[in-house]
């Protein structure tokens, strides 16, 4: 055990005694760069609050480490610090951290959850490689790095956050990532949700302006999405290897850039509801998705409807009527005209539009 200043420095396998009675702590306010590194036998820690800082990958490479206690004073979780901590399962960073850096849980492999103190800004992969993770308590993250949660294998819901920004490659390998993109985010940068074979349907929120390069590449399992009027950029091969993508709700001017596999999927958000009864029934099980779409669409008399919200409810309420019937045409093909009445009141539609005139 070597110690200096109020820091210690070094620690070996023949020191667990010492850490064991806590003699170790006496004086310590800081814990060294690698001060633990590769201890192997070490299982369990409870580090003192007299400690308020602790260095870079100063716990790096302790693969049976199960359990820490962090002291209540600190402030940042440094790079690396628990890197490659195989053995760890779940732990609560303290409530005054504010930064935890880059790779400071890389290679956690059995870490479960973790619990986040509000406003925390998280590092390049700091998640990378958390295969388990499947739950991160938090009520709101400031910022996040690039591949921040990449291959977090288990994990369903996105942690609540205020940035902007989903970060390059951030949800990259999230197999079971279930989550929709919240509202107020602009820009879905490279990669951002690459592989992630949860995804099934995608509804892209009218605050993003801009999708880069590869962002939904190897999304095998997504089969719908809904691209809004707002967003203006959309970079190269988005959808790369998107194998059962079969309809993209957008804008007739985002055919401009999608690769030719992509334009013939596009349905302009101009069209009027009855094109969706040659559509499969199986696309409207996702109620927000219909929702969202119906929000979303312009037709000529949109814009009078948006001023009359009653009216505005009345015609949701008739292209509801119209996927009703697209469900139980495609389910029953033989069902005549005459079965439709009922469903759909033929002369429902114009009595709308003759109304709001």
């Amino acid at each position: 055990m070597i110690k200096k200043n109020n820091c210690l420095i070094k620690v070996t396998e023949k020191d667990l005694p010492f850490i064991e009675s806590g003699e170790i702590w006496k004086d310590v306010t800081k814990i060294g760069r690698s001060a633990f590194e590769k201890i192997n036998i070490l299982q369990e820690i409870e580090i003192p609050d007299s400690v308020t800082e602790i260095d870079e990958y100063a716990f790096s490479g302790c693969e049976n480490l199960r359990s820490v206690k962090l002291p209540r004073e600190l402030r940042v979780v440094r790079r690396g610090t628990f890197q490659n901590c195989s053995s760890l399962i779940d732990i609560e960073v303290p409530s005054k951290v504010k930064n935890i850096e880059s790779e400071a849980f890389y290679n956690c492999e059995k870490l479960t959850k973790i619990k986040l103190p509000e406003n925390v800004s998280l590092g390049c992969a700091v998640f990378g490689n958390c295969f388990m993770l499947e739950e991160v308590f938090t009520k709101s993250i400031s910022a996040v790095g690039e591949f921040a949660f990449m291959n977090c294998r288990k994990l369903k819901n996105m942690p609540h956050k205020k940035s902007i920004h989903i970060s390059e490659g951030e949800f990259a390998g999230c197999e079971r990532l279930q989550d929709e993109i919240p509202n107020g985010v602009r820009v879905v940068e490279r990669k951002a949700f690459c592989d992630c074979l949860g995804l099934t349907s995608l509804i892209i929120p009218e605050s993003v302006v801009e999708i880069e390069d590869n962002a939904f590449a190897g999304c095998k399992n997504l089969g719908v999405v809904l691209i809004p009027d707002s967003v203006e950029e959309l970079g190269f091969d988005v959808f790369e290897r998107c194998d059962n993508l079969k309809f993209i709700f957008a804008g007739n001017n985002l055919k401009k850039v999608l690769p030719p596999p992509f334009k013939k999927k596009v349905i302009d958000l101009k069209s009027t509801p009855e094109k969706f009864l040659d559509l499969p029934s199986g696309l409207f099980k996702n109620e927000k998705l219909i929702k969202t779409l119906f929000d979303t669409i312009k037709l000529g008399i949109v814009e009078q409807v948006y001023e009359r919200p009653r009216l505005f409810e009345e015609y949701k309420a008739y292209c509801l009527k119209v996927l009703r019937a697209s469900t139980m045409k495609i389910k029953n093909p033989k069902l005549t005209a005459k079965d439709m009445e009922g469903i759909i009141n033929p002369t429902e539609k114009s009595k709308f539009i003759k109304d709001i005139k």
